[in-house]
């Protein structure tokens, strides 16, 4: 049984259904948690708090459950599951790779871009908490007052903020700067991503991505891109980045604090150089997609 956030009552009518067999729940975020933190109206409150208690029993009379972080292993055993396997998301890594110089050099030349063009890429949804204007004002105290002429941000993907973003940009006259791509196909958001410098993941403060584990920071990482997160202090994705020297994490809507890792990736190109091969045999030891689903089925083979 998968519980996806957003569609609980499907999934509790499904568990219901199968609680005399071995039943096995894939958990992917503490969304009754976060609705409760986001929300004072007391009907939806009272709703959340009864699929909270729901869950728990589903969570109780499970086999066991499989989850995507460490966090959420934690916070799912502490609801009473006797077992919490954690299964994390992960990237293609075959789609997702590094390219040689002569691919990356062509890959540049289609999108307009300089070889001495150091580039920074968003690639997910346009959303409210996903706080792209952090990254572009840094970008304009780089490019205005540090004089880093050759800085780029590459935005692909829509939501509701992209008109937004898009004005912001205009109204700091960085076009030459932010480019938004809009929507991509995998294949051609894979090729793009091989030819930047950095990756961006700027959440709001929103404690929920404490548990955070976003398929984007795989692929960046499998593209062979260090990342930089702004994320709540102590999150799952603040560790395995620090840890594992693939990038830098700062304070969620900190602009000084976005402007100083920019440009301290900017001025430290060996330091760069090494996250990026840290990042690729990170991706391809412990979230390479394939490697994982197959773990899972062996997982499954062997209670079965």
């Amino acid at each position: 049984v998968s519980v996806p956030p957003g569609e609980p009552c499907i999934g509790s009518y499904m568990a219901s259904r199968i609680f005399n067999k071995r039943m096995v729940v894939d958990v992917r975020d503490d969304w009754e948690e976060a609705v409760l933190k986001r929300t004072r109206r007391m009907l939806t409150r009272r709703l959340y708090r009864f699929y909270k208690m729901l869950f728990n029993t589903i969570f109780q009379r499970s086999y066991f459950i499989i989850t995507v972080s460490p966090t959420l292993v934690q916070r799912i055993k502490e609801r009473g599951a006797k077992e919490v396997r954690l299964v994390p998301n992960g990237a293609d890594v075959t789609l997702f790779r590094p390219k040689s110089s002569n691919e990356r050099a062509n890959i540049r030349e289609s999108l307009g871009l300089r070889e001495e063009d150091f580039v920074f890429v968003y690639a997910g949804m346009v959303g409210s908490y996903y706080r792209i204007d952090v990254v572009i004002k840094a970008l304009q105290r780089l490019v205005r007052e540090q004089r880093l002429s050759n800085l780029k941000l590459l935005v692909i993907g829509v939501g509701d903020n992209a008109r937004e973003y898009l004005d912001l940009t205009r109204r700091l006259r960085l076009t030459d700067h932010v480019r938004f791509l809009g929507e991509k196909p995998r294949d051609e958001v894979a090729k793009i991503l091989a030819c930047c410098d950095m990756g961006v993941i700027p959440y709001d403060d929103d404690p929920l991505w404490l548990s955070a584990y976003p398929t984007k920071l795989f692929e960046y990482s499998a593209s062979g891109l260090p990342t930089i997160i702004s994320i709540v202090k102590g999150s799952d994705s603040e560790k395995l980045i620090d840890e594992n020297k693939i990038g830098f994490s700062v304070e969620p809507m900190k602009i000084e604090q976005m402007t100083e890792v920019m440009a301290r990736a900017y001025n430290d190109r060996k330091r760069l150089k090494q996250m990026r091969l840290n990042a690729r045999q990170l991706a391809l030891e412990k979230f390479n997609r394939e490697k994982i689903a197959r773990e899972f089925a062996e997982m499954l083979r062997a209670e079965s």
